[in-house]
């Protein structure tokens, strides 16, 4: 689904620092769901995404959903839904007017789901591969 993407055997501790740092730099959370200690997935949500007002948009504050994920093997469950309830509840709770979630174009099952929730088109980056 995504060309440019790491295969996940070599996505380890790293990316959780990463993310993890984001937190810290944003007011930012991960948040887990789990059953019986099995993880189902998880979202990161960031609450304080800046638009400084230096370019051509006035100075804003949003919440965006770093990143959401739900294992294979839990999805079509809820598990995705709650995770976007928890991060709308975090996001509300900072204030926030505005909450952003990024999708890759071919993952139409997940579109289906953030539409579902209320989420609508706000920018689109269309990609053409030179070869």
């Amino acid at each position: 689904m995504y060309r440019w993407g790491k295969p996940p055997e070599d996505i380890g501790p790293w990316y959780l620092e990463e993310h993890k740092k984001w937190c810290a730099e944003n007011e930012g959370v991960i948040l887990v769901a789990e059953r019986a200690k099995v993880l189902l997935g998880y979202a990161t949500i960031l609450t304080k995404c800046e638009s400084d007002g230096t370019s051509d948009e006035i100075a804003y504050t949003y919440a965006h959903v770093a990143e959401l994920l739900v294992t294979e093997s839990a999805r079509r469950q809820g598990i995705g839904e709650a995770l976007l309830i928890a991060c709308e509840k975090e996001a509300r709770s900072k204030g926030r007017k505005i909450f952003r979630i990024g999708v890759l174009a071919r993952n139409t099952g997940a579109i289906a789901v953030y539409y579902d929730f209320g989420f609508a088109p706000y920018h689109q980056t269309l990609e053409k591969i030179l070869e």
